[in-house]
């Protein structure tokens, strides 16, 4: 049942908009929200999407988002008897759902942001597993979709700027929600996030962003906690420095020897082989950086030597 399910999941996906609408769209996703086994692929996450993402302003979208969507995913998310991995499917539902949202630029979808942001901050055991999933929603809803499932191609709606209009929305949200938690999640997100804009948003951001993968890296204490999190926040914060290495060298030149500081301690003490070799992975990005950019460092890096 599960391969016939995909099979017609890659069908809806790649349907054009006028293909879809020949068939009866409020039975289908009827048919995928109660399907026997009540968890859902990631394949018929996106045929969700898809069809959310198609569908005509009008009374079978407004359908879709009120009842079907609503009732049934928040439903299981506030349930008592419902499973854990039920509900993390429901919750990549609700992800790739709200991806749709966003690309065509529908206005549930900031009610729908605000609910996985709300989702990083709950910290109940049960729930540690839905809030990193919903962590990786900030890398999932702007990112390009390497399936080719929420592209023009495959005849969604991709609205033009609708990075930049996600991330001018969660972002401040994201801060907002760290400044009252402190929670590693939401820095998770933040990386997450900023791995996917525009390179202009980015740089306008940098006097905000930089303190926090500052903060991120030089979390030792946590590091040696044992905690997925904490792993999963170095390992996404050196991706996101390597990413600002790449895109805008120039525009971290003065926080580089903080940078290579924080990097080299990961390096030598973090307790997760993950973590060392993301930052040792950076420092070779450091490396390769024009002489005037990186020229103190060399010093710092001859006195380390030294010492060691």
């Amino acid at each position: 049942q599960k391969q016939l399910l995909d099979l017609y999941s890659t069908m809806i996906t790649q349907s054009k908009q006028e293909s879809l609408l020949t068939l009866p769209l409020t039975d289908i996703l009827n048919n995928y929200f109660v399907s026997t086994s009540n968890e859902y692929s990631k394949q018929s996450s996106q045929a969700i999407s898809s069809i959310i993402n198609k569908i005509p302003e009008g009374p079978v979208l407004d359908a879709a988002l009120t009842t079907t969507v609503t009732n049934e995913l928040y439903s299981k998310f506030n349930s008592n008897t419902a499973s854990v991995d039920s509900k993390k499917s429901a919750l990549q539902t609700l992800i790739w759902i709200t991806k749709a949202l966003v690309q065509r630029d529908h206005p549930s979808w900031r009610k729908f942001s605000t609910y996985l942001i709300g989702k990083l901050s709950e910290n109940t055991n049960l729930e540690i597993e839905l809030n990193e999933i919903a962590a990786h929603a900030f890398t999932v809803i702007p990112a390009e979709d390497q399936d080719d499932v929420m592209t023009k191609k495959s005849g969604a709606t991709v609205k033009v700027l609708f990075k930049q209009k996600f991330f001018a929305f969660v972002y401040p949200e994201l801060l907002e929600g760290y400044s009252a938690t402190k929670s590693p999640l939401f820095l998770v997100a933040i990386s997450n996030l900023l791995r996917h804009i525009p390179r202009a948003v980015l740089l306008a951001e940098l006097s905000t962003i930089i303190p926090l993968l500052l903060q991120s890296l030089s979390s030792t204490a946590a590091d040696q906690s044992n905690s997925s999190q904490q792993i999963t926040l170095k390992v996404t914060t050196c991706d996101t420095v390597q990413m600002l290495l790449q895109e805008a060298p120039t525009a971290i030149a003065d926080h580089i020897n903080t940078f290579i500081t924080e990097l080299l301690e990961l390096s030598k003490s973090s307790a997760f082989a993950e973590v060392r070799q993301a930052s040792l992975k950076c420092i070779s990005k450091i490396t390769v950086l024009p002489y005037h950019i990186v020229s103190s460092i060399f010093c710092i890096l001859q006195i380390l030597f030294i010492l060691t």
